[in-house]
């Protein structure tokens, strides 16, 4: 008799990674689920190890990393932050998106906030409840993507702070160290996260983020026109090999003096 039929759950299946080349319509294999599409995974890894590999060469090289790469490490998903939204603030929730017409359906934690912001600036009736709905929303996302030691692994095991940016450790240590002739990574990031700035630290790599480097740090934009170089009596000014920008197209910051400027683009530059 199976689990099922004994009423006992029976193990999750791990879901079946695939890719999409390319100037192709059908998905290839990452991972199997059988001995019969071990050949096709491999064929797939081989082309894709190849495509890589002559990306990285690329004159031009940008890498957008987005959610995924946080929820694959035990990071919360837009879902989750819509659901623990939602259930914090069950009391104003659906006055609030009555208030500013969110779709009824729609569980874009994203889209919700961008609406409340926009109805600040008219000046609506539910203004009061608007503003403490957004800071309580922004506390929410602080917390469950700040406090990255307490994220549980795929399987639900507990990590460390190293476990957790491993994966972006190693895709820094890939995609950062360039030829000196070619024009520098860029890496954007539209997560609120801080894994790879956490990545970026355990591999050595300061960050130039836009704020000066003396306490209390300061924004200023002009340093985003700034960079590191190594000395060198030989050889002169020399950028280290392992540096490049990652800018961040919105970001929730990590204290309440910083929430005016949640919603606006930061760059940060990685060098070491």
């Amino acid at each position: 008799m199976s689990n099922n039929l004994s009423g006992t759950a029976s193990p999750a299946t791990p879901p079946i990674a695939k890719c999409l080349f390319q100037n192709e319509r059908n998905w290839r294999l990452l991972t199997v689920s059988g001995s019969d599409e071990k050949e096709d995974r491999d064929d797939t890894n081989r082309i894709l190890s190849e495509r890589m590999g002559s990306l990285l060469l690329s004159q031009n090289l940008l890498v957008l990393v987005g959610s995924g790469a946080s929820v694959a490490v035990g990071g919360p998903s837009m879902k989750d932050i819509w659901n623990e939204a939602a259930s914090s603030q069950k009391s104003v929730f659906q006055r609030v998106c009555q208030a500013v017409g969110h779709p009824e359906g729609n569980e874009d934690i994203e889209e919700l906030l961008s609406r409340c912001q926009g109805a600040l600036v008219f000046n609506i009736k539910d203004n009061d409840n608007i503003k403490i709905f957004i800071e309580s929303v922004e506390c929410i996302i602080r917390d469950r993507c700040r406090k990255i030691e307490e994220w549980k692994s795929v399987d639900g095991g507990k990590q460390d702070r190293s476990e957790v940016v491993g994966p972006h450790a190693t895709l820094l240590s890939r995609l950062v160290p360039r030829r000196q002739d070619l024009p520098r990574t860029r890496i954007f990031t539209t997560n609120y996260d801080l894994c790879l700035e956490i990545a970026a630290k355990e591999r050595r790599m300061p960050i130039l983020d836009g704020f000066d480097l003396i306490e209390p740090r300061t924004f200023d934009g002009r340093w985003f026109d700034y960079d590191f170089v190594r000395r060198s009596t030989r050889e002169g000014w020399v950028f280290p090999p392992k540096s490049g920008p990652l800018e961040t197209l919105h970001r929730i910051p990590k204290n309440p003096i910083r929430c005016a400027r949640a919603s606006s683009p930061k760059s940060r530059s990685l060098t070491s």
